[in-house]
């Protein structure tokens, strides 16, 4: 066995073969040939067999400023604007006038001051310009800001037309008193101040051409009361439904009138309680008391300042007209009241319808005073006038025979005539001296 090279020693250099053949002999050598050894010389270290693509493209692209691109974005690339390109197009879209869509003010640095050099912006706004507390008006085609006379003043009072809030709500309509509560002034009506002139500023006013209303209304129990005026030239206050209406003292009903007219009074009149003791109005004791312009009214008459009339019931059949002659027709025994019909001859006129009722229905008939309203344009002042059995009125024309006085016209006029009534009783025509002498001498011839 060999141990270092001195102990071998050649006998001459030994040929490549042989060379070769100990060499590739030992463990873990191998001959390359030297193609194998330039495919060696180019492989990496640590190379152990071919990458994927997934691998290569891991690798390449974990290098810094290389990236990955698509065919379309390659494609994109290669079709790039130049730099005046870009500039030109940066140019058009930074422009106001190409954009479209909204944008939120506070995002635009020059939003006031463009604004307010834009001739169109700032023909499109005005500044609001208004009086400290007052409630701005605009035109809803313009959009420019009108006057306005609605106002809260610092306290939270509401102020329409006034200057100073004299009440949580104040209303003033114009042209009236400053301090006057105005509710509702119908349009073309110049409102007018109260007489009340000390208590304009703890009223409310209601003013309309003719009629005007304050209306209160339980719309579930469709009651309805309204307090105003009438175009017929009266003040009014009461229901308009179907429904009682009563006075109240310390919330309770005083006086009520019921829906079939009648009325009852819980307290006493003339010192008499009517709910306890069933006295009656008729009943009251009025011999010792002096009546001025009073009105006493009964079961059948009634006596006034101007007219001695009665409230019979109407049995005629149909409507007695204004200014007819009525006569007697019995008695009804459940009201208690004279009936009457048309006058004709049969008996003696009981007076002379002062308006229309309707048959059945209880009506004044007049028997001394005046009446009114009347037809007299055919007749003279101061004239007679009697009762006509032909048409149940009264004529200028003395009857023959048995006749009746009814009055005298004392107003001569188409519309507004008038007649003093003074019923008279039936009278026969009495005979003259002449017309004695010719009778008594016409029956002597006879004899």
């Amino acid at each position: 066995m060999l141990n270092n090279t001195n102990d071998f020693t050649p006998a001459g250099d030994l040929p490549p073969e042989t060379v070769k053949h100990l060499y590739e002999s030992n463990l873990d050598t191998n001959v390359f040939n030297d193609a194998e050894k330039a495919k060696l010389s180019t492989m990496e270290d640590a190379a152990t067999a071919d990458q994927t693509s997934s691998e290569i493209e891991s690798l390449y692209e974990g290098i810094a400023d290389t990236n990955k691109f698509t065919d379309d974005e390659k494609l994109q690339v290669g079709v790039t604007e130049t730099t005046t390109e870009l500039n030109a197009r940066d140019t058009v879209n930074r422009a106001r006038g190409n954009h479209t869509g909204t944008q939120v003010a506070a995002t635009i640095s020059d939003f006031d001051t463009e604004g307010e050099n834009n001739p169109i912006v700032v023909g499109k706004m005005t500044k609001i310009v208004s009086t400290d507390n007052t409630i701005p008006r605009f035109d809803g085609i313009t959009g420019e800001v009108q006057s306005s006379d609605v106002a809260i003043d610092d306290d939270g009072n509401l102020l329409i037309g006034a200057d100073t809030a004299l009440g949580r709500i104040h209303v003033v309509g114009p042209g009236i008193n400053t301090q006057y509560l105005a509710l509702y002034v119908q349009d073309g009506v110049t409102p007018e101040s109260s007489t009340a002139t000390t208590v304009q500023n703890r009223m409310v006013s209601v003013q309309a051409d003719g009629g005007a209303y304050f209306m209160t209304r339980d719309a579930t129990n469709d009651i309805e009361v309204i307090q105003g005026t009438s175009t017929l030239g009266e003040g009014f206050l009461g229901t308009m439904t179907n429904h009682a209406f009563s006075l109240r003292v310390g919330g309770t009903s005083k006086f009520t009138l019921t829906t079939e007219g009648n009325v009852t009074v819980d307290g006493t009149v003339d010192g008499r309680d009517i709910a306890t003791d069933g006295a009656t109005l008729d009943a009251i004791d009025v011999s010792t008391r002096t009546l001025t312009n009073k009105t006493i009214v009964g079961l059948t008459n009634t006596v006034s300042a101007n007219n001695v009339v009665r409230k019979p019931v109407n049995k005629s059949g149909s409507t007695l007209l204004k200014g007819q002659l009525v006569m007697t027709n019995g008695l009804n025994t459940g009201t208690g009241n004279i009936e009457v019909e048309l006058y004709d001859g049969t008996r003696s006129v009981l007076g002379i319808v002062e308006n229309d009722v309707a048959n059945n229905a209880q009506g004044i008939v007049i028997a001394t005073g005046k009446l009114t309203g009347i037809d007299t344009s055919g007749y003279a002042e101061n004239q007679t006038v009697y009762a006509d059995i032909t048409s149940g009125s009264y004529t200028g024309t003395k009857p023959a025979g048995t006749y009746q006085i009814i009055g005298t016209v004392v107003r001569v006029n188409a519309n507004n005539g008038a007649i003093c009534i003074c019923v008279a009783p039936e009278q026969e025509e009495q005979m003259s001296v002449s017309d004695i002498d010719l009778a008594l001498g016409l029956e002597y011839e006879a004899l």
